[in-house]
């Protein structure tokens, strides 16, 4: 992988890992309190121009420091404002709803208001404030008297953590839902808070709009506010001036309540307010949900009008892809499996580089640290692409990782490269590879690469996923970012095409599935100079049919070895393992292409993952969907319009996985989906299988198989001969030749 650039090159300062870095930790952690509201007698007021000065514009105090560490969620048990969970939506007796209700100020609230909620650890500072709720509902028990109100969560983006830019009076909507549960987020992310919770009316604007379009200095304010100072009119803003929501955070629990997957991404214009919606059971006045752009009296398959893009016209065209931190081309070989454009790889090791222009002979290589890219006079257009996608190094971020490391500072630093190199190629999507580690155990600077995104305009989905449910022999579980440039529909992960008995997917796959084309190429496997045992080992015997394999591959090989015990694994036999095609040329030793294989991506991963993203984009091309559709599966989605109609697939070829339309059908990417026994459209369903595999899980049954005679897979456990074994310089050519590439090695 590539070491990239310094933190101080990016961001104009050095850290180095033995020192702490600086942290903020979070303000409710500290005795603050609020303070005394301004009375005001002057009731004429003006638009003050903003100073210019950024700090009247932050949220960020010296005093006011978030945690070292940031959980994903945060944890809403610590607030005073009682969450109370929503089991149904409807409302029934003895609930009934209201129209109006008046808080112990006299203030009235209506639905289409924003409340701040109480938070009883604000003691101390004079800028402190609870989280707040978007009312929808107004709920009144019969039999209690008790008020609640049902909405949805904001809270300041400064106590989110650093996804978002602290900016004064900036707001998040926080939208917990569950996986698994087929209704609109909006549906699952309403909260019921009861009416003593809270504390005053808020006025708060969602809109689609930038920030520097619409903010608190273009509001009005009192004709003496010009005469306070920077801090005092901070206070006031803060106290009293309008909050803007622009984002929303929508969190993904887990059956155990944990969090792995989630989305960050803009408030959309037909979400914002003043988006006229019928609600006839909201009332018609000010405050009513005909205000607002977030319908939620609908069913729940209801959505909003999209934004689609006109559909004039379209000819099929093919995707372009760029690859930084490529390796020796794990994810560009998915990506042209998938039918992409490989135009560019980037890479910093010229062995791995080697083997990635071995297999990728048409694409640009680039060999250089990342600060250094583009090279000098190098056009635009020559980097631009359509995907790009990013695999900045992971050792730092693994769970496993205990012991410092050499290259530690270089892998932390290269995290931060992200934003520069999506500013140079703006491509339409993004997708980022990663150690789960950066999500579970480095939470702050997991926010802090999502702010990347965000502050590139990108629309961000995240999650660790399994591979083994797309494929993959091994419980290979990463972390996966996909981004959709603002204008663009947000792709969905692709969906699990493998899985348990009962799941209604094609059975996992298992070691002795994965390596079926040694035994399909006999004897020619032997002249492989990646496929000579090493090593003997005494381990226990175990059935390969029936078995993933026993741990991930790595950058060594891993701890896995051959089912008669004896052996470990070979290059080649490892690279099948990782989902690479039989034949792809790696570069050097067996240890340097060990090490090629371990830091690579999946092939067969990044296979389904570009599927999924290109046929994304060519529904948007054609105007099936729209930049703002909701997509959690594509295909799903595509059905229910009656204009998208697809292609038969063509025939496929020998080794394909998925369905391709025909050449002549006007679409490269989509292709009309088979229907599998769970209902589910295949490759992009994501029906909810009658079984599934946690996440975390120590093992897996795989559905049982016949039992098969393992004697040829001995013949391919040829013992290795000193005299026959090749230099790591050598590579072979498919008809056998040796050619010679003139390289180091280790």
């Amino acid at each position: 992988m590539a070491r990239a650039l310094s933190f101080g090159a990016a961001f104009g300062c050095v850290y180095d890992l033995e020192t702490p870095l600086p942290t903020k930790q979070h303000p409710r952690a500290n005795n603050m309190s609020i303070q005394e509201p301004i009375v005001l007698d002057d009731s004429d007021y003006e638009v003050v121009q903003d100073s210019g000065d950024e700090a009247l514009f932050s949220e960020d105090e010296d005093d006011n420091r978030l945690p070292e560490v940031i959980p994903i969620i945060d944890d809403d048990a610590e607030l005073s404002s009682t969450r109370l969970p929503i089991r149904d939506i409807n409302i029934r007796l003895p609930d009934v709803k209201e129209h109006s209700v008046k808080l112990f100020d006299g203030t009235t609230i209506r639905p289409g208001d924003t409340v701040e909620l109480r938070d009883a650890a604000m003691t101390g500072k004079k800028r402190q404030s609870g989280d707040y709720l978007r009312v929808h509902y107004i709920i009144h028990n019969l039999e209690t008297d008790g008020i609640r109100l049902r909405g949805h969560r904001l809270r300041r983006c400064k106590y989110h953590g650093p996804i978002f830019d602290w900016k004064l009076n900036e707001v998040v909507m926080l939208l917990h839902t569950t996986e698994g549960d087929a209704r609109s987020h909006w549906i699952q992310g309403l909260e019921d808070h009861p009416l003593e919770e809270v504390l005053q009316q808020k006025h708060c604007t969602i809109t689609h709009k930038s920030y520097f379009a619409s903010n608190f200095s273009t509001e009005t304010y009192p004709s003496f506010f010009n005469r306070l100072s920077d801090e005092e009119k901070k206070d006031w803003v803060f106290h009293k001036g309008k909050l803007f929501c622009r984002a929303v955070h929508i969190i993904h629990l887990s059956a155990n309540g944990k969090s792995y997957n989630g989305i960050v991404r803009h408030i959309s214009e037909g979400e914002a307010d003043d988006q006229p919606r019928p609600s006839p059971a909201a009332g018609t006045g000010p405050g009513s949900s005909e205000h607002t752009g977030i319908f939620i009296d609908a069913p729940d398959d209801a959505k909003l009008t999209p934004k689609h893009r006109v559909p004039f016209p379209v000819v099929a065209q093919k995707y372009t892809f760029g690859d930084a931190f490529c390796g020796a081309g794990g994810t560009s070989q998915g990506a042209k499996q998938a039918g992409l454009v490989v135009k560019w790889g980037l890479e910093i090791d010229h062995r791995a580089l080697q083997a990635y222009t071995l297999n990728h002979g048409h694409a640009e290589p680039f060999l250089m640290d990342v600060r250094d890219f583009p090279p000098p006079l190098t056009s635009k257009e020559a980097i631009r692409v359509d995907i790009l996608h990013l695999s900045p190094p992971c050792q730092y971020w693994s769970m496993v990782h205990t012991v410092p490391g050499a290259n530690d500072q270089d892998n932390y630093e290269a995290l931060y490269t992200v934003q520069r190199v999506l500013r140079q190629v703006n491509a339409k999507v993004v997708t980022l590879e990663m150690a789960p580690g950066l999500l579970l155990k480095h939470g702050r600077e997991f926010r802090q690469l999502l702010n990347q995104f965000w502050s590139e305009n990108y629309n961000v989905r995240y999650g660790v996923r399994d591979f083994s449910g797309l494929g993959l022999v091994q419980r290979r579980r990463r972390l996966l970012i996909i981004a959709a440039k603002r204008g663009y529909p947000l792709p969905p992960f692709p969906a699990a095409t493998h899985g348990p008995q009962g799941s209604g997917l094609e059975r996992f796959t298992s070691v002795y599935d994965a390596l079926h084309p040694l035994r399909t190429l006999g004897p020619q496997s032997l002249d492989d100079q990646y496929h000579l045992p090493q090593g003997k080992l005494t381990k226990p015997t175990y059935d390969p049919t029936n078995t993933h394999l026993k741990g991930c591959i790595t950058t060594n090989g891993g701890d896995n070895y051959h089912w008669d015990g004896q052996r470990r694994f070979t290059p080649r036999e490892n690279s099948l393992f990782q989902g690479f095609p039989y034949g792809y040329y790696f570069f050097g030793s067996a240890r340097s292409a060990n090490r090629q294989i371990g830091n690579a991506v999946p092939p067969i991963v990044a296979e389904a993952m570009f599927r999924t993203i290109a046929a994304a984009l060519e529904a948007f091309s054609h105007g099936f969907i729209g930049a703002d559709d909701e997509i959690e599966d594509l295909y799903n989605h595509l059905a229910q319009n009656p204009k998208a109609v697809l292609p038969e697939p063509a025939e496929r070829r020998l080794g394909e996985r998925f369905d391709r339309p025909a050449s002549n059908s006007g679409f490269r990417y989509l292709v009309r989906q088979k229907r599998n026994t769970s209902g589910s459209s295949s490759p992009s369903g994501s029906s909810t299988p009658t079984r599934r595999a946690a996440l975390f899980s120590h093992s897996i049954p795989i559905e049982l198989g016949p039992r098969r005679d393992f004697n040829e897979m001995y013949r391919s456990r040829k013992p290795a001969r000193k005299e026959e074994r090749h230099e790591g310089w050598q590579l072979l050519e498919a008809s056998g030749e040796v050619i010679d590439l003139s390289g180091d090695d280790d």
